[in-house]
């Protein structure tokens, strides 16, 4: 959880996470709150490492609130370690 106070605004940030089948598969969640009149995001995810040095990461970002005509957003994000 992190929690940011500056001047006027305020933002707020949490998330959960689980791992499954040693530490091979991640499942995560989240929520933002941005200034209070940026909006919101609730954020869904997983995390794949078929090997130690390499990672494929996925997450799907769905606006709550000020943001209007989007179906939110799909992130991916690959790391190899070498």
């Amino acid at each position: 959880m992190e929690l940011f106070f500056k001047s006027n605004q305020i933002d707020v940030k949490t998330g959960i996470e689980r791992s499954f089948h040693q530490g091979q598969i991640i499942v995560r969640a989240g929520f933002r709150l941005e200034n209070l009149a940026y909006g919101t995001n609730i954020t869904v995810g997983s995390g794949f490492y078929p090997k130690p040095n390499f990672r494929v990461d996925y997450a799907f970002v769905f606006p709550i609130g000020n943001v209007l005509e989007t179906y939110g957003s799909h992130r991916v994000g690959v790391v190899y370690n070498f």
